[in-house]
């Protein structure tokens, strides 16, 4: 088994986190972006939310969290984005993918 770096990430629709997959498939940051629609409970400026959102999964190599973290950071359009990161075991088929289809840091 192989690492691969997991992101989670919230955005208020689909719109924002496509946009935001595409960005990081664009620059290979990423292998793989899966939105999924969701609803979010939460507490903002005092206020408890219910709003509809969508997770966006983003597939990665270990060696490009910092890049890629900086990335949706800047570019995402909420004050306080949620992005968790999590280093996750894959089948080695699926992690030598991920490998290839993203930027090779020695060669940058």
């Amino acid at each position: 088994m192989k690492q691969v770096t997991v992101f989670y990430v919230t955005f208020p629709d689909e719109a924002a986190a496509r946009s935001l997959a595409g960005m990081l498939l664009e620059q290979k940051l990423v292998a793989c972006a899966n939105i999924i629609p969701v609803s979010g409970l939460f507490f903002w400026q005092g206020a408890m939310q219910d709003e509809k959102e969508c997770i966006g999964l983003f597939k990665t190599k270990p060696e490009l969290i910092s890049k890629v973290r900086n990335e949706i950071t800047t570019n995402h359009p909420y004050e306080v984005p949620c992005i968790i990161s999590s280093n996750v075991d894959a089948n080695d088929a699926y992690a030598d993918w991920v490998y290839e289809q993203t930027m090779d840091l020695k060669n940058q």
